[in-house]
């Protein structure tokens, strides 16, 4: 079966939080297809035609960005991601070329590297709204990824909607929550009603403040 979810990784750095994230959304998301090298080739797959077959039914790439993501070399010195034939690289240029939605997900402490930092044909991912997986909150940070591949899944490859995710202020709640960059028709505003308050009443001991967010449906 062929992905609607591709997750990119690092196997030198990130093979143990890539395969956490996988096990996680397979549960999560049971009837999605969701692709992770080691677990959907054959013994004698070709593994290049595998993936280029996988990339491009994917609607959603996730690419784990690790500390070391931008900064790994290969035995003779050089960046990996310098290389044209690094596969993380390879799978990544093709993903955008192609159109597909590509999700940073920030994973270890690591920030999104900037676009200075990244080879010609992959400076649009500096561009895209990253996620982020920490060990201490992973089932949190998890749920808010899952619920955004299941808005993007409804809304087919391509849609208008969530092009993009945002993490709301950490004193809106104790959990963060991401929201959607834009609304309909796949989001819903989670607001309090406002009340217009009779002249010279007092403020509740919460100073009547409002909070809302958009949040992916």
């Amino acid at each position: 079966m062929l992905g609607d979810v591709f997750i990119n990784y690092r196997r030198q750095t990130d093979s143990g939080v890539a395969g956490r994230v996988y096990d996680n959304l397979n549960r999560a998301l049971p009837d999605a297809s969701i692709f992770m090298d080691v677990d959907k080739l054959n013994p004698g797959d070709d593994f290049e035609v595998a993936l280029a077959r996988s990339l491009a039914s994917c609607k959603i790439m996730l690419a784990i960005v690790g500390p070391q993501w931008a900064a790994l070399t290969d035995e003779q010195g050089q960046v990996r991601l310098e290389s044209p034939d690094d596969f993380v690289r390879k799978e990544i240029r093709t993903a955008l070329q192609a159109g597909v939605r590509v999700i940073p997900v920030l994973v270890n402490g690591a920030s999104m590297p900037k676009k200075s930092a990244l080879p010609p044909d992959l400076q649009d991912l500096a561009k895209r709204q990253a996620m982020e997986v920490r060990h201490e909150r992973f089932n949190d940070d998890m749920a808010a990824i899952a619920s955004a591949i299941a808005s993007q899944r409804r809304g087919g490859r391509g849609s208008g909607c969530c092009t993009g995710w945002s993490r709301r202020s950490r004193s809106a709640s104790a959990g963060q929550r991401w929201r959607c960059g834009r609304g309909p028709p796949l989001c819903r505003r989670l607001s309090s009603p406002q009340r217009s308050r009779p002249k010279g009443a007092r403020k509740d001991s919460s100073g009547d403040r409002r909070s809302s967010a958009t949040a992916c449906a």
